[in-house]
């Protein structure tokens, strides 16, 4: 929650995309299909695919990646996000053995936040 209100007061910037989009389209769920459209209303920035973006999956597709995650990847990277947030452990575990070509910070959102919020600790003189 405190990353969805960083981003709701423009602190942050949370991204949509077509490939977010499809996946939510796809889901069955009515409930979930609306909190997660709720969640989405926070992002002011959209990404379209592009051949880039569809050239950079497939290279991920080629080192083992989930077609669904190399896909968010690419928007990520191309988009030159800070970080990509995921709690799939086998996602993290997959893009820290690539990092030579997964470009992007990739964290889960708890460990991030704990990171982030020691490093302003630090900056404003806390222990």
């Amino acid at each position: 929650m405190v990353i969805l209100e960083r981003c709701e007061s423009q602190d942050w910037i949370l991204l949509n995309s077509d490939a977010i989009q499809f996946e939510i389209n796809r889901n069955q769920d009515l409930f979930r299909k609306e909190q997660l459209e709720q969640i989405l209303s926070v992002a002011k920035d959209y990404l379209k695919h592009n051949e880039t973006i569809e050239l950079s999956t497939q290279a991920l597709v080629d080192l083992g990646f989930k077609f669904y995650d190399a896909l968010h990847l690419s928007f990520a990277q191309h988009s030159q996000a800070d970080v990509f947030l995921t709690t799939d452990d086998r996602l993290l575990k997959k893009a820290k053995l690539f990092d030579n070509i997964v470009t992007i910070a990739v964290e889960n959102p708890v460990v991030w936040l704990m990171q982030i919020l020691e490093e302003k600790s630090h900056e404003n003189g806390g222990n």
